[in-house]
């Protein structure tokens, strides 16, 4: 068997939105299968393929360079029938089962972390039965259940790092907690961004004569990664509170599977800032 797959032409750009290049991201597998009938109620069958998965041509996801994903993958099927009477109504009934996508992780950089490519098991049942010469009746049931952990789902912005850095400003200066900063009751700041929130509080550092020596984050989560995502974070921060990048530190680390982190309920972020006040 081979299968082919193009997404056709893609416009690559970065967090700036320029242009870095075009390409036309590709899949394709190469594979056989085998199937026997055991008896004269079952039958089994068998496959096995080579991935690939090219989807960036090369391009560099922040600072880490990708490459295309290469993974081996089985199908094993079982499929079983048998004639029955219901209510002296002649009847075929049948059950079938697949497992497919049995094989190994699959990644797109040397550095990220290899994924599950999507096992997933297949069952299903089914009676039919002949109307006529030309028509037949068939009632049908399926259950599908997906075999490898999935990612997690944030309830969240996306804004814990930029939150947490606002906490840390405003706790350096005393000026209390985000809460307390920007209360949830006030109806003006509903649907306010994080980056929005930031100014306010630069703009009271910059008031009472703050300056910022230094920022220090510190990610923790097992998933997502931040490494790609880490020369950008220092860029926008860098950019919106008119620092030198050099003074921003932006790290991650995971619990080794432990915690809420560590079980994908959850992300956490940790910031130290040092400020100075003029004299």
């Amino acid at each position: 068997e081979l299968r082919y797959f193009s997404l056709g032409d893609i416009t690559f750009t970065n967090t700036e939105g320029d242009v870095v290049g075009q390409y036309k991201p590709n899949e394709f597998a190469i594979g056989s299968a085998y199937s026997r009938k055991l008896s004269d109620l079952f039958s089994l069958a068998i496959s096995g393929r080579y991935i690939y998965s090219n989807l960036t041509g090369g391009q560099y996801a922040g600072s880490i360079a990708t490459k295309a994903g290469q993974a081996i993958a089985a199908d094993v099927s079982g499929f079983y029938t048998k004639p029955i009477s219901i209510a002296k109504k002649d009847m075929d009934f049948s059950l079938g089962l697949n497992i497919s996508n049995i094989g190994s992780k699959i990644a797109y950089s040397e550095t990220s972390t290899r994924d599950f490519i999507p096992i997933n098991l297949r069952f299903g049942s089914a009676i039919s039965s002949d109307l006529d010469d030309y028509n037949k009746l068939s009632l049908a049931l399926d259950i599908n259940k997906l075999l490898v952990p999935t990612p997690p789902r944030y309830n969240s912005d996306g804004d814990i790092i930029v939150h947490s850095l606002i906490d840390a400003l405003l706790g350096a200066a005393a000026y209390g907690d985000l809460g307390t900063f920007f209360p949830s009751s006030d109806e003006n700041l509903k649907g306010i961004s994080s980056f929005s929130m930031l100014s306010i509080v630069l703009e009271k550092l910059s008031h009472d004569n703050y300056t910022i020596n230094n920022i220090d984050i510190t990610y923790v989560g097992q998933e997502p990664k931040l490494l790609q995502y880490r020369e950008a974070i220092i860029k926008n921060l860098s950019k919106a509170m008119e620092i030198d990048p050099h003074r921003i530190s932006c790290k991650a680390t995971t619990t080794d599977k432990l915690g809420f982190e560590g079980n994908l309920e959850g992300i956490s972020c940790h910031c130290v800032v040092l400020i100075d006040e003029a004299n």
